[in-house]
Protein backbone atom coordinates (compact mmCIF):
# COMPACT_ATOMS: atom_id res chain seq x y z
CA UNK A 1 0.00 0.00 0.00
CA UNK A 2 0.76 3.60 -0.49
CA UNK A 3 1.86 6.16 1.93
CA UNK A 4 1.02 8.82 -0.04
CA UNK A 5 1.21 12.39 1.05
CA UNK A 6 -2.83 13.43 1.86
CA UNK A 7 -3.80 17.14 1.70
CA UNK A 8 -5.78 19.53 3.76
CA UNK A 9 -7.46 22.07 1.34
CA UNK A 10 -6.82 24.84 3.46
CA UNK A 11 -3.02 24.48 3.90
CA UNK A 12 -1.95 27.75 2.56
CA UNK A 13 1.41 28.00 4.96
CA UNK A 14 4.93 29.07 2.79
CA UNK A 15 6.34 26.34 0.87
CA UNK A 16 9.62 25.27 2.31
CA UNK A 17 12.52 26.93 1.09
CA UNK A 18 15.02 25.80 -1.71
CA UNK A 19 16.70 23.83 0.43
CA UNK A 20 14.45 22.36 1.87
CA UNK A 21 12.18 21.21 -0.91
CA UNK A 22 11.41 21.73 -4.15
CA UNK A 23 9.12 24.49 -4.53
CA UNK A 24 9.74 28.08 -5.56
CA UNK A 25 6.04 29.82 -4.67
CA UNK A 26 3.15 29.38 -2.73
CA UNK A 27 0.48 27.42 -2.58
CA UNK A 28 -3.86 28.36 -3.30
CA UNK A 29 -6.11 27.61 -1.04
CA UNK A 30 -7.82 25.27 -3.46
CA UNK A 31 -6.38 24.34 -7.10
CA UNK A 32 -9.14 25.51 -9.49
CA UNK A 33 -9.69 24.66 -13.04
CA UNK A 34 -8.26 28.16 -14.82
CA UNK A 35 -6.30 29.18 -12.08
CA UNK A 36 -2.50 29.71 -12.54
CA UNK A 37 -0.77 26.65 -12.06
CA UNK A 38 1.60 26.93 -8.81
CA UNK A 39 5.21 26.98 -10.23
CA UNK A 40 8.09 24.26 -8.41
CA UNK A 41 11.33 22.76 -9.51
CA UNK A 42 11.82 19.09 -8.96
CA UNK A 43 15.21 16.67 -9.00
CA UNK A 44 14.49 14.08 -11.55
CA UNK A 45 15.84 10.47 -11.42
CA UNK A 46 18.67 11.58 -13.65
CA UNK A 47 19.63 13.61 -11.29
CA UNK A 48 18.74 16.56 -12.91
CA UNK A 49 15.81 19.44 -12.39
CA UNK A 50 12.70 19.68 -14.24
CA UNK A 51 10.98 23.16 -13.52
CA UNK A 52 7.53 24.03 -14.69
CA UNK A 53 8.57 27.63 -15.54
CA UNK A 54 11.10 25.87 -18.33
CA UNK A 55 7.65 24.78 -20.39
CA UNK A 56 6.31 27.89 -20.67
CA UNK A 57 4.11 28.07 -23.83
CA UNK A 58 3.76 24.27 -23.46
CA UNK A 59 0.52 22.32 -22.97
CA UNK A 60 1.94 20.60 -19.43
CA UNK A 61 0.59 16.71 -17.79
CA UNK A 62 1.74 16.33 -14.76
CA UNK A 63 0.99 12.77 -13.43
CA UNK A 64 1.19 11.10 -10.32
CA UNK A 65 2.64 7.82 -10.05
CA UNK A 66 3.32 5.31 -7.44
CA UNK A 67 5.36 2.04 -9.12
CA UNK A 68 3.83 -0.26 -6.16
CA UNK A 69 0.11 0.71 -7.48
CA UNK A 70 -2.03 -1.46 -9.55
CA UNK A 71 -4.08 1.21 -11.30
CA UNK A 72 -0.66 2.87 -12.18
CA UNK A 73 0.46 -0.41 -13.56
CA UNK A 74 -2.51 -0.87 -15.49
CA UNK A 75 -2.55 2.68 -16.79
CA UNK A 76 0.62 1.97 -18.52
CA UNK A 77 0.06 -1.31 -19.69
CA UNK A 78 0.49 -1.43 -23.75
CA UNK A 79 -3.76 -0.70 -23.83
CA UNK A 80 -3.30 1.38 -20.92
CA UNK A 81 -4.57 4.70 -21.66
CA UNK A 82 -1.80 6.69 -19.94
CA UNK A 83 0.42 4.64 -22.12
CA UNK A 84 -1.71 5.05 -25.32
CA UNK A 85 -2.12 9.06 -24.87
CA UNK A 86 2.21 8.71 -24.37
CA UNK A 87 2.51 7.32 -27.31
CA UNK A 88 0.06 9.41 -29.63
CA UNK A 89 1.85 12.53 -28.26
CA UNK A 90 5.13 11.30 -29.03
CA UNK A 91 7.69 13.87 -30.53
CA UNK A 92 5.35 16.59 -30.28
CA UNK A 93 7.44 19.80 -29.10
CA UNK A 94 4.25 21.40 -27.89
CA UNK A 95 3.24 19.33 -25.20
CA UNK A 96 5.67 18.86 -22.06
CA UNK A 97 5.11 15.33 -19.29
CA UNK A 98 6.33 14.63 -15.88
CA UNK A 99 5.44 11.79 -13.85
CA UNK A 100 6.21 13.04 -10.29
CA UNK A 101 6.02 10.49 -7.01
CA UNK A 102 4.90 12.83 -3.95
CA UNK A 103 4.98 9.32 -2.05
CA UNK A 104 7.35 9.84 1.95
CA UNK A 105 11.15 9.66 1.81
CA UNK A 106 10.74 6.65 4.27
CA UNK A 107 8.29 4.71 1.51
CA UNK A 108 10.10 2.08 -0.13
CA UNK A 109 7.44 3.15 -3.66
CA UNK A 110 9.92 6.64 -3.40
CA UNK A 111 13.49 5.09 -3.75
CA UNK A 112 15.09 6.26 -6.91
CA UNK A 113 15.72 2.19 -8.21
CA UNK A 114 11.78 1.63 -7.26
CA UNK A 115 11.53 4.42 -9.87
CA UNK A 116 14.09 3.99 -12.21
CA UNK A 117 12.26 0.41 -12.25
CA UNK A 118 9.19 1.89 -12.52
CA UNK A 119 10.09 3.80 -15.98
CA UNK A 120 11.50 0.94 -17.54
CA UNK A 121 8.81 -1.10 -16.72
CA UNK A 122 5.90 0.87 -17.88
CA UNK A 123 8.21 2.32 -20.56
CA UNK A 124 8.06 6.28 -19.54
CA UNK A 125 9.91 8.09 -22.18
CA UNK A 126 9.37 11.29 -19.79
CA UNK A 127 11.34 12.83 -16.48
CA UNK A 128 9.66 11.39 -13.24
CA UNK A 129 10.13 14.02 -10.45
CA UNK A 130 10.85 13.21 -6.98
CA UNK A 131 8.84 15.30 -4.38
CA UNK A 132 9.44 13.33 -1.07
CA UNK A 133 7.87 16.12 1.08
CA UNK A 134 4.66 15.94 -0.49
CA UNK A 135 4.88 19.77 -1.14
CA UNK A 136 3.99 19.68 -5.21
CA UNK A 137 1.31 17.15 -4.43
CA UNK A 138 -0.63 19.19 -2.13
CA UNK A 139 -0.21 22.29 -4.24
CA UNK A 140 -1.84 20.25 -7.11
CA UNK A 141 -4.54 18.36 -4.95
CA UNK A 142 -2.67 15.18 -5.74
CA UNK A 143 -4.32 12.33 -3.54
CA UNK A 144 -3.31 9.50 -4.76
CA UNK A 145 -1.24 8.05 -8.03
CA UNK A 146 -3.05 8.32 -11.42
CA UNK A 147 -4.16 11.64 -10.73
CA UNK A 148 -3.25 14.00 -13.38
CA UNK A 149 -3.03 17.92 -14.09
CA UNK A 150 -2.89 19.38 -17.34
CA UNK A 151 -1.81 23.16 -17.89
CA UNK A 152 -2.41 24.88 -20.66
CA UNK A 153 -0.32 26.88 -22.87
CA UNK A 154 -0.69 30.08 -20.65
CA UNK A 155 0.21 28.36 -17.46
CA UNK A 156 -3.80 27.68 -16.58
CA UNK A 157 -5.26 24.67 -15.18
CA UNK A 158 -7.70 23.29 -18.17
CA UNK A 159 -7.67 19.59 -15.98
CA UNK A 160 -7.42 17.74 -13.20
CA UNK A 161 -8.63 14.36 -12.21
CA UNK A 162 -8.36 10.88 -13.81
CA UNK A 163 -6.95 9.61 -16.56
CA UNK A 164 -8.50 8.24 -19.86
CA UNK A 165 -10.37 5.55 -19.03
CA UNK A 166 -10.00 3.63 -22.14
CA UNK A 167 -14.10 3.10 -22.94
CA UNK A 168 -16.58 6.10 -22.92
CA UNK A 169 -14.30 8.64 -20.62
CA UNK A 170 -11.89 10.65 -22.68
CA UNK A 171 -11.54 13.48 -20.90
CA UNK A 172 -7.93 14.03 -20.96
CA UNK A 173 -6.92 13.43 -24.08
CA UNK A 174 -10.19 15.41 -25.38
CA UNK A 175 -8.26 18.69 -22.90
CA UNK A 176 -5.21 18.56 -24.36
CA UNK A 177 -6.60 18.44 -27.83
CA UNK A 178 -8.50 21.54 -27.56
CA UNK A 179 -5.28 23.41 -25.37
CA UNK A 180 -2.97 22.68 -28.10
CA UNK A 181 -5.15 24.17 -30.49
CA UNK A 182 -5.73 27.57 -28.39
CA UNK A 183 -9.46 26.44 -27.47
CA UNK A 184 -11.07 26.69 -24.16
CA UNK A 185 -11.96 23.12 -22.43
CA UNK A 186 -14.85 22.91 -20.19
CA UNK A 187 -15.93 19.90 -18.25
CA UNK A 188 -16.63 17.89 -15.10
CA UNK A 189 -13.31 16.38 -14.34
CA UNK A 190 -13.55 12.47 -13.25
CA UNK A 191 -11.96 11.67 -9.84
CA UNK A 192 -9.36 9.94 -9.52
CA UNK A 193 -8.83 6.60 -8.55
CA UNK A 194 -5.53 4.85 -6.91
CA UNK A 195 -3.23 4.16 -4.35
Amino acid sequence: PATFIGLAHGWQEDPPQQDEGPVTEARPAVLAIGSKAPDFTLPTLGGETWSLARSEGKAVILEWIDPDCPMVMRQHSPEGSLRLLQLNNEGRADVAWIAINSSSSSAPQSSEDANRAAKEKFLIDYPIGLDPTGWVGRAYDAEMATYVVLIDPSGKVAYAGAPDDGRETQLLSEALAHVTKGEPFESTPVPARGC
